[in-house]
């Protein structure tokens, strides 16, 4: 059976430079002919390519932009990821977003800064909510990964992000099948992708594909039911055991990305899933509070909160975190239109 009939995908390509490199053009020219060979060798559905640099200070990220855009553009890429090394002023941020509009950056936390953080998330969604889609906070330094946006460049080379719901449901019982299946893909990346430095064997949804739903089937209750904190630590210990005997990087833990995971979504609706709930599973075993959607009427000081919080949940978990947010004009209750993510519901800070 081929790896696309065992269920898996390949969620990005991602390729990591220094913007500085004189030779980046060539290695996204060489990747991108390489990934003939990859697709060849795997039988395997690429959904995304991306490109990432090293942190640029504020001042440079116009610049840095747009060179990498137009070199990602020219040999065929999706998405750029240009981290920043600190806060930059929002309205400045907001116009480089709103000129590139598949650029996707973040920053670090900074506990002495958390107004001028919440400050930041606020204009970028005031400026328009689906922005709010391709920034985030990063607590604790920033892990190389090809998930966007809290990713960086530390070492050059190539990066793989998955998309596996179905085959790890079909293998949770066979876990040495599942072993055997992205042994093969590793092959294959070391033998077809020049520079290839691993997987991020996270667990992310994709609409239908949801990881709520597969939890759902572990527990037999709703998602959030009790039970579903245990089902998540079983699914974090088995991608742990899997990434010790790979060559992994990144987070590789569970993700539950609201805006992405269809049953998420359908909870959240329903009132079932609030937000208490995710940044519960953050403080366990989650890679942190992703694609949330609130009333972007919610008080500041909920706002600053809410970022300390996380930087508690990551002193204590000891791993780094991530946040997406988008404050969008809506209420509770209500759906907005999230571009590709379709229609998400908005959750209140509150319950």
């Amino acid at each position: 059976m081929s790896l696309k009939e065992r269920g898996l995908e390949v969620r990005a390509v991602t390729l990591h430079v220094n913007s500085n490199n004189p030779r980046a053009e060539d290695r996204l020219a060489e990747l991108a002919e390489s990934l003939k060979a990859f697709a060849q060798e795997t039988g395997l559905r690429i959904r995304s390519k991306r490109v990432v640099t090293e942190p640029v200070p504020p001042k440079e990220l116009p610049r840095v932009a747009e060179s990498v855009s137009m070199m990602a553009a020219s040999a065929g890429f999706d998405y750029v990821a240009v981290p920043l090394v600190e806060a930059p002023e929002p309205r400045e941020l907001v116009d480089v977003m709103v000129s590139y509009e598949r650029l996707y950056t973040s920053l670090e936390y900074n506990s002495a800064r958390a107004e001028e953080i919440a400050a930041l998330l606020r204009s970028i969604s005031e400026a328009a909510p689906i922005l709010g889609t391709r920034f985030a906070v990063s607590f604790g330094e920033r892990l190389q990964t090809p998930y966007f946006p809290a990713t960086v460049t530390r070492e050059e080379g190539v990066t793989l992000s998955l998309l596996y719901v179905r085959m790890f449901k079909e293998n949770l019982r066979r876990l040495e099948n599942l072993w055997r299946a992205l042994k093969t893909l590793e092959e294959a990346s070391l033998k077809t992708l020049p520079g290839f430095l691993g997987a991020d064997l996270s667990l992310s949804p994709w609409m239908e594909e949801s990881v709520a739903a597969l939890i759902e089937g572990m527990t037999g209750s709703v998602f959030a039911s009790p039970g579903t904190i245990s089902a998540i630590k079983l699914l974090n210990d088995t991608i742990a055991g899997l990434a010790e005997r790979l060559r992994a990087l990144g987070f590789n833990e569970v993700m539950l990305p609201l805006a992405e995971d269809n049953r998420l979504k359908e909870l959240a609706a329903l009132g079932h899933l609030r937000l208490s709930h995710l940044l519960s599973y953050a403080h366990v075993c989650v890679a942190g509070l992703d694609m949330v959607v609130i009333p972007d009427e919610v008080e500041f000081k909920v706002l600053t909160g809410l970022l300390r919080d996380l930087e508690a949940i990551h002193s204590m978990k000891r791993r780094t975190l991530g946040l997406r947010l988008v404050l969008a004009p809506a209420e509770e209750g209500d759906e907005i239109q999230l571009g590709m993510f379709g229609k998400v519901p908005v959750i209140s800070l509150l319950e």
